[in-house]
């Protein structure tokens, strides 16, 4: 044996960023809103554990995630981003800070979905053109813009990793 209490259960990383964040809610700690990779985004309690608390989010999910789109249209995210591909109007340029060589550049689209209150947030690099998906919960009350993300009005749009 490995000296583990008999009694230990096995929790995923989604199970274990519920519990943290129930934790922190209950000590009285607000988030602007919550951020995580892959593994969380694809954690559906996590996204509804959050949605539940009014929790706002902007989590990452795979290609494979699927949207539904206005008019009940159901694509994944690398169908749903096909159309932007075809140009490069609708996407915002910005930094995302410095790296280890030099400035980061990305292209920023939003993408509604049926609910007004998700949207898809995808990322392109400028050279490579390699794409990231993020999948956005925007509770109500709260402005959403590409510049700073979800933001309640007044706040400094704090990014929280979890």
């Amino acid at each position: 044996m490995m000296g583990l209490p008999a009694d230990l259960v096995f929790h995923t990383k989604g199970q274990l960023a519920i519990t943290i964040c129930a934790d922190a809610f209950a000590d009285g700690v607000r988030l602007d809103f919550a951020c995580g990779d892959e593994v969380y985004g694809s954690c559906t309690g996590l996204r509804e554990f959050l949605e539940d608390r009014g929790q706002g989010y902007v989590l990452r999910v795979p290609s494979n995630f699927h949207l539904t789109l206005a008019r009940g249209i159901t694509l994944t995210c690398a169908q749903a981003v096909r159309p932007l591909l075809a140009g490069t109007r609708r996407w915002e340029v910005r930094s995302a800070g410095k790296g280890s060589k030099g400035e980061r550049w990305y292209g920023w689209a939003w993408l509604a979905t049926a609910s007004p209150r998700h949207h898809l947030l995808v990322r392109r690099h400028v050279t490579t053109g390699e794409l990231a998906f993020h999948y956005c919960y925007v509770p109500e009350g709260q402005v959403l813009t590409l510049a700073a993300g979800p933001r309640r009005p007044g706040c400094a749009g704090r990014w929280k990793r979890i």
